[in-house]
């Protein structure tokens, strides 16, 4: 019994008649009698009875049917699975994002990249900035997605923008200028400034650094949190504000007040110069058609 045999078998069983089945197979009618006839001889029962009006597949027939459609399904899988792993589309991605940001664009992108490549797996890791470049550069994440202006200067990386968040300083409804109508950020400029530690993300303190000075101040006292639940609940019971962005997931919103600030913070998708996952490269070139048609990830330095 051969392949040709089996994709006979099953157009018969779909046709009902030996003409149609030929028909669609582009052969002629006495082709898939032959080979229909040599497979039953072959597995000793008969798969179909014959008649002037056409065939109709016996009990033994509906068994194989169901066995060869099987066979078919795997193998057409199982042949997608290898031109993707030919053409290095398969595999695993392993994502990296900032702790505490709500990247919204991102479910988008890999169900729309999973519509083209839909044997790509992905996993998803949030984590502080100095455990997030670790990770990027140890190899254990092939892409990650973090605030960063001085990522520029790191050898060995490349760089694409994925989007820019609007900033805002952050206090609790409990601080005594809640009220306030309209609060400056110079208002502020002796208040406990939160963030996170910098030997943990030392990002977090720079982008405090530059939006307070770009207000014309510098933080009296800047308070340092072990991670970011702590100084978002230290913040909310009145302890002293923070600076945030946009896309920071903040649990219990209502609790705090925002004061806008005409600053923003660009995130950036990171990735290593050499980047061993071919399939990232292919998702990393998705996030760049999405975010602008005409750029390619692949050229950004």
């Amino acid at each position: 019994m051969n392949s040709i045999q089996i994709e006979y078998f099953l157009e018969l069983a779909k046709q009902g008649n030996f003409t149609d089945a030929a028909k669609h197979m582009f052969v002629s009618q006495p082709a898939v009698s032959k080979q229909v006839s040599a497979m039953e001889r072959e597995l000793g029962v008969i798969l179909f009875e014959r008649s002037n009006r056409g065939v109709k597949i016996t009990p033994a027939g509906e068994v194989l049917l169901k066995m060869f459609k099987r066979i078919q399904s795997d193998f057409d899988r199982s042949l997608e699975e290898a031109r993707n792993i030919c053409n290095g589309i398969s595999g695993t991605i392993h994502i990296g994002c900032l702790d505490g940001a709500d990247l919204k664009f991102l479910p988008n992108a890999l169900k729309s990249f999973q519509k083209f490549y839909s044997n790509i797996n992905f996993t998803i890791g949030s984590f502080p900035f100095t455990e997030l470049m670790l990770r990027l550069n140890n190899s254990d994440l092939d892409l990650v997605v973090t605030i960063t202006d001085n990522m520029i200067n790191l050898k060995n990386l490349m760089h694409m923008p994925i989007f820019e968040a609007n900033c805002a300083i952050l206090i609790s409804k409990r601080h005594n200028l809640a009220e306030k109508q309209n609060i400056s950020p110079q208002e502020l400029a002796n208040e406990d400034f939160y963030v996170i530690d910098p030997e943990i993300s030392p990002i977090e303190k720079e982008v405090l650094l530059s939006m307070c000075q770009s207000y014309g101040f510098t933080p009296k006292n800047t308070i340092h949190s072990p991670n970011l639940h702590s100084m978002m609940l230290s913040v909310e019971y009145g302890y002293g504000i923070t600076v945030v962005d946009e896309s920071m997931r903040i649990y219990n919103p209502s609790a705090f007040r925002f004061i806008p600030l005409n600053q923003n913070i660009s995130f950036q998708a990171i990735w290593r110069e050499q980047l061993n996952n071919p399939t990232a490269l292919s998702f990393i070139n998705h996030l760049a058609t999405l975010s602008n048609p005409k750029a390619s990830a692949s050229v950004k330095t």
